[in-house]
């Protein structure tokens, strides 16, 4: 598990939030309310996307169809294994089920946090960030699959596009209730 928060808010009166560690728990939904000047989201290890002096600020997780769930990059052989069950028994007759990464390549064993790129769940497919700024969204969207034969983008691809707000979401509205309140 990722032990960084996944973004960083700065407000207006200098204090910050950390969210979630997770696309899973992101802790969007309990951001205070108050003014945002500064969105930091970061992508990967070093990497981020960074808004700022935006009026309004949303971040979302999106699934287009049933994706693959091919996990991370092997740190043994750096190739694609597989997500399978580990069930530990306890002396004191408690069970616990673990996720483990197990590579179909080269054998290596280890648990989900040692593989060398992002894991992604089934269901997700693209995280968006965006800022709301004079009627206008500046649109960033992370691929988190690799290509699927239905899409062309890689894992950790970015596309930006600046469209006319109420077309943010593939030609829809999204939904302003999640949206964050930034500067104006």
């Amino acid at each position: 598990m990722r032990n960084k928060a996944i973004y960083k808010i700065i407000f207006e009166d200098g204090d910050i939030f950390n969210g979630g560690k997770s696309i899973k728990d992101s802790k969007w939904l309990v951001i205070p309310n108050k003014p945002i000047i500064r969105l930091e989201y970061f992508v990967s290890d070093g990497e981020g996307i960074i808004l700022e002096n935006f009026e309004s600020y949303l971040c979302y997780v999106a699934a287009n169809a049933l994706v693959s769930n091919k996990i991370g990059n092997c740190p043994a052989c750096n190739k694609k294994g597989k997500i399978s069950k580990k069930i530990i028994k306890y002396s004191n007759n408690t069970t616990s089920d673990e996720l483990i990464a197990r590579c179909t390549k080269c054998n290596w064993v280890g648990k989900i946090n040692e593989l060398v790129s992002h894991v992604v769940s089934t269901d997700d497919k693209y995280i968006y960030i965006m800022g709301l700024k004079n009627g206008m969204v500046t649109s960033y969207r992370v691929s988190l699959i690799g290509k699927d034969g239905k899409d062309k983008y890689k894992t950790g691809d970015i596309t930006k596009r600046v469209i006319l707000l109420g077309k943010e979401d593939n030609g829809r509205p999204t939904n302003r209730s999640f949206w964050k309140r930034g500067i104006k």
